[in-house]
C-alpha cells in the first residue's frame, strides 16, 4: 500500500535471517514515478526505512518470515503492516504514523536589489549604536492526512554560518543565532520577520551574507502509560528538506552588475646594496595603485628573505596600511592590508623595514612582493601585480695594521759583542723587538685574516742577521704556525718569564695607545705618553708614543707614521728617554735624551742628521698603489733570506684587536763583514703581508686588497765620547793664512 500517502504504492521486503544479529529485518521502499527512458539514481534504490527484530522485541527470531499489508488497523487513514516471526510463533502489527508536510516555506532577505548598503545606518542596536540593517522573513505552513489542527515547530536561525567571524547579527539579541518555537494552524500560513544588522567594519565584502533556518516537529508529551489504541504522534515528511537558505550581497561601487574587476599596479624600490654589521635597518618602499574598480581585501604579501627579520612598517603620504607577520606554507610572510576596498584611482605608499639576523643562504637578499585582492583581476592586467628586487650584501670593514720597533733607533759599540763562542743571548748582540698590531674598526665583522710575516733571519750569504730567539708572542684572536729551527745555537735566554710578562703588560696597554694614535691620524698629528716599568734590578723609562699604521678597507687603505721608543739592555744597567712627534705630511722630528754609564751601546742621543734619517727611514709606509698579488708578495723577501711566519686571525668584530711580538738579537758582525751592508748606517726591516680570507655570510673577500707594511730598525755605530771633535776646515784655512802673514812680516823685518 501507499504508507506515506504520496500517491505511489510502497513495498515491504522481509528478511527473516537478516539484520546484524541474524534474527530478521523488514525493509520499506517508497514508490516513485518512472517516466519513459528515465533512469533513477542510487538514492532511490536504498530503503526508506529498515526495521530490525531487536527494535521490536527481544529474542524475536525469523522476523519478516511473512508480511501482510494494505489494511488500516487503527483507522488513522494510513495502511499498517503485519509481520510474522515463524520460529517465535509471533505476529507483530506495525502501525503507520501520520505525516506532516511543510508547504509554502520560504526564507528571504527583504531587499529589492538583493544588496545591503553598509553606508546607510537605519537601525540601532541594544547599546544604541547606529548600524546598517535589513529584514529577514520566514514563512511556513503545513498539511497532511490524519494530522491534527495544530503543530509546533522548533526553529533555529543561523547567520553567516560558513564563516568563523560572522558579519551580521540579530538586532533582537546581538547574536548570530536565534532559536524559537512557533505554533502553526493546519493549512494556514505563518510569517515572522526579524531585523538583521551588519557590523560597521567589514573585512570580507565580497562573499554573500547568508541566513539558514532548520526546523523540527515538536512531539507532544505522552503519558507514562499510553492507551492501547491511542493515536500515534505525527512525523515530518522525510522526503522533504527541513532547512531553508537565503543570501544577500553587500552593495559595492562596481556598476550595474555589482561585480568589481580591479587593476592593481605594484612598484617596489629597494637599495642596491646592504652593508653587514652597520646596524642600519634595510628599508624597501612599496607603492600600490588601483586603476580600475574597487579592490576588496587588497593586500601586499612579502616573503622575508633568509637572514632578515621583520622590524616594522612606516606609512607614507597619509595612507592607511596595517602589516603583520604570519606563517604560510612553512615560510614567514609579511601581510599588509592596504584597503577594503582600495577604491578606484587610489593608492598607498609605505616602507617595510628589516634588520639583519641569522645566516644568509646567498650573498644577497631576494625580494618577491605580490599585491592582490579577493576579487580577481583580468588576466591581461596581472603582470604588474608582482615586483622583484635583489639587494646585494656587501661588507664594509676597515682593518688597520700597526707596527713599531723596540728600540726605535739602535746605536751600537761592536766591541761589546766579541766574536767567538756564545752561550748567552745578551752576548749575541743587541735585542730588537718588532711589534705588529691589527685592529678591525668595522662596521662589518671579519671571520678570518691571513697573515704572513717576512722575518730577516739571515742574509743571502747565509750570515745571521735578526736571530729570532723564540716563537712569536701573540695577544688576541690570532694563532701562528710553529716556526721551525729557532735558536739553533741553543742560547741561554735571559729572564724569559720577565720578557713575556713585559710583553703581556705592553699588550694590555697597546689598545689605548693605538686608539689615541688613530684619532691623531684623523687630525694629522700624533702624540704619546710615558710609563715606567721595573724589571729585575735594572730600571728603564719605557715611553709609549705611537708606531706606524696602515689600514685597508674596501680595497683601499691609508697610513700615517708615528713612533714608539723604549730601551732594552738585559744585563746592563742604563736608562734612556725620548720625546718625539710626527706629522702626517712631514718627516721632521726632534729627539733628545740622556745616557747613563753603561758597558754596552747607547740609544739615547744622536746628531740632528741621524734623527732626521731615523724619522725618514724608521717606518716605510704602505701607500696606495697597484693591487698586490698574494702569492708574489708573500714570497718576495727582497735582499734577505727571510723566514716566512704564517698566522691566522679571526673572527674580528668591530673594535677587536690582535698583536704579534717578535723578539730577536741583531748579529753586529754581519753588518761589518757581509757585502750587503756597504755603509755604516743601515736599516733592518721585517714585513707583514695581510689579506682578508673570509667574510660573514659567504661574501667573497676578493674585492679587498692585499696589504703590506714594514717595520724598520735604523742601526748606526756609536760615536766615541773620548774622541775630540774634528777641527773645522775654515779654522785650518784661517790659521794657515795667519801663519803665512806672520812669516811674511818676519821675512820683511830680517830683510831690512
Amino acid at each position: 500500500g501507499d504508507i506515506n500517502m504520496d500517491g505511489y504504492n510502497d513495498i515491504a521486503v522481509g528478511a527473516p535471517y537478516g539484520g546484524p544479529d541474524g534474527q530478521g529485518a523488514v525493509f520499506i521502499y517508497h514508490g516513485f514515478p518512472i517516466r519513459s527512458g528515465e533512469q533513477w539514481g542510487a538514492e532511490r534504490e536504498k530503503p526508506a526505512q529498515v526495521i530490525y527484530s531487536s527494535a521490536v522485541a527481544p529474542h524475536l527470531s525469523t522476523f519478516g518470515w511473512s508480511l501482510s499489508g494494505g489494511v488500516d488497523m487503527d483507522r488513522n487513514l494510513y495502511p499498517d503492516l503485519v509481520v510474522g516471526a515463524y520460529l517465535s510463533n509471533t505476529a507483530v502489527i506495525l502501525r503507520t504514523r501520520p505525516i506532516v508536510n511543510i508547504v509554502n516555506h520560504t526564507l528571504v532577505f527583504l531587499s529589492e536589489d538583493r544588496t545591503l548598503n553598509i553606508e546607510q545606518t537605519t537601525c540601532t542596536t541594544r547599546i544604541g549604536a547606529a548600524v546598517p540593517c535589513v529584514d529577514l522573513q520566514l514563512c511556513l505552513s503545513y498539511s497532511g492526512v490524519g494530522v491534527g489542527p495544530q503543530a509546533d515547530l522548533a526553529v533555529r536561525y543561523v547567520l553567516d554560518a560558513k564563516v568563523n567571524e560572522p558579519r551580521i547579527f540579530f538586532v533582537k539579541n546581538d547574536n548570530r543565532e536565534l532559536k524559537k518555537t512557533v505554533r502553526m494552524n493546519k493549512d494556514a500560513s505563518l510569517c515572522e520577520t526579524h531585523q538583521v544588522y551588519s557590523v560597521p567594519s567589514l573585512k570580507d565584502k565580497l562573499s554573500p551574507l547568508t541566513a539558514d533556518v532548520t526546523y523540527t516537529l515538536l512531539e507532544r508529551q505522552q503519558p507514562p502509560r499510553r492507551r492501547r489504541n491511542a493515536p500515534l504522534t505525527p512525523i515530518l515528511n522525510q522526503q522533504q528538506q527541513h532547512n531553508l537558505h537565503d543570501a544577500i550581497t553587500i552593495q559595492k561601487n562596481c556598476g550595474p552588475d555589482n561585480i568589481c574587476i580591479p587593476d592593481l599596479i605594484l612598484t617596489l624600490q629597494a637599495p642596491e646594496a646592504y652593508i653587514l654589521g652597520k646596524r642600519e635597518l634595510l628599508s624597501i618602499n612599496i607603492r600600490v595603485t588601483n586603476d580600475a574598480e574597487d579592490a576588496f581585501e587588497a593586500g601586499v604579501f612579502i616573503p622575508i628573505p633568509p637572514g632578515l627579520l621583520y622590524k616594522k612598517f612606516v606609512e607614507q603620504e597619509n595612507t592607511s596600511v596595517t602589516c603583520s607577520q604570519r606563517k604560510r606554507d612553512g615560510q614567514t610572510v609579511i601581510i599588509c592590508d592596504i584597503g577594503n576596498p582600495l577604491p578606484m584611482r587610489n593608492g598607498v605608499v609605505f616602507d617595510v623595514l628589516f634588520q639583519q639576523a641569522g645566516n644568509l643562504e646567498k650573498p644577497h637578499f631576494q625580494f618577491v612582493v605580490v599585491a592582490n585582492s579577493t576579487n580577481k583581476e583580468a588576466n591581461h592586467t596581472r603582470d604588474d601585480n608582482v615586483a622583484r628586487s635583489t639587494v646585494v650584501v656587501n661588507v664594509d670593514t676597515k682593518l688597520i695594521l700597526y707596527g713599531n720597533t723596540d728600540p726605535e733607533m739602535l746605536t751600537y759599540n761592536i766591541s761589546e759583542y766579541p766574536d767567538g763562542e756564545i752561550m748567552y743571548e745578551e752576548d749575541f748582540g743587541p735585542q730588537v723587538i718588532h711589534k705588529y698590531g691589527l685592529s678591525n674598526k668595522g662596521p662589518s665583522d671579519v671571520l678570518q685574516v691571513d697573515i704572513v710575516i717576512q722575518w730577516p733571519m739571515k742574509t743571502l750569504e747565509g750570515n745571521d742577521l735578526l736571530y729570532l730567539l723564540e716563537q712569536p708572542f701573540t695577544s688576541g684572536p690570532v694563532v701562528c704556525d710553529h716556526v721551525p729551527n729557532l735558536n739553533p745555537l741553543n742560547l741561554d735566554l735571559f729572564n724569559r718569564a720577565e720578557t713575556y710578562k713585559r710583553l703581556k703588560l705592553s699588550s694590555s696597554q697597546q689598545l689605548e695607545n693605538m686608539s689615541t694614535s688613530t684619532i691623531n691620524v684623523d687630525k694629522f698629528s700624533g702624540s704619546g705618553s710615558s710609563r715606567r716599568y721595573k724589571f729585575s734590578d735594572s730600571q728603564e723609562d719605557y715611553h709609549d708614543s705611537a708606531g706606524s699604521e696602515a689600514s685597508f678597507s674596501g680595497g683601499s687603505y691609508g697610513s700615517s707614521s708615528f713612533s714608539q721608543s723604549s730601551s732594552k739592555g738585559y744585563g746592563k744597567n742604563y736608562s734612556t728617554s725620548y720625546s718625539s712627534s710626527s706629522h702626517y705630511s712631514s718627516s721632521s722630528s726632534s729627539s733628545s735624551g740622556s745616557e747613563s754609564k753603561s758597558s754596552g751601546y747607547k740609544t739615547g742621543s744622536a746628531s740632528q742628521n741621524q734623527i732626521q734619517q731615523k724619522e725618514h727611514s724608521r717606518h716605510e709606509r704602505s701607500a696606495e698603489g697597484p693591487e698586490l698579488d698574494w702569492d708574489v708578495e708573500t714570497q718576495n723577501c727582497g735582499a734577505n733570506d727571510c723566514t716566512l711566519i704564517k698566522c691566522t686571525a679571526g673572527p674580528l668584530g668591530e673594535g677587536d684587536d690582535l698583536y704579534l711580538y717578535f723578539r730577536s738579537r741583531l748579529r753586529l758582525q754581519t753588518l761589518q763583514t757581509d757585502s750587503m751592508f756597504p755603509y755604516k748606517d743601515v736599516k733592518i726591516s721585517s714585513r707583514i703581508v695581510a689579506r682578508v680570507g673570509r667574510l660573514p655570510q659567504r661574501v667573497n673577500p676578493d674585492f679587498l686588497k692585499v696589504q703590506s707594511m714594514r717595520v724598520s730598525t735604523p742601526v748606526s755605530p756609536a760615536v766615541s765620547l773620548d774622541t775630540p771633535p774634528p777641527v773645522p776646515w775654515w779654522i785650518i784655512l784661517l790659521a794657515t793664512l795667519v801663519g803665512l802673514i806672520i812669516l811674511l812680516i818676519i821675512i820683511l823685518i830680517l830683510w831690512r
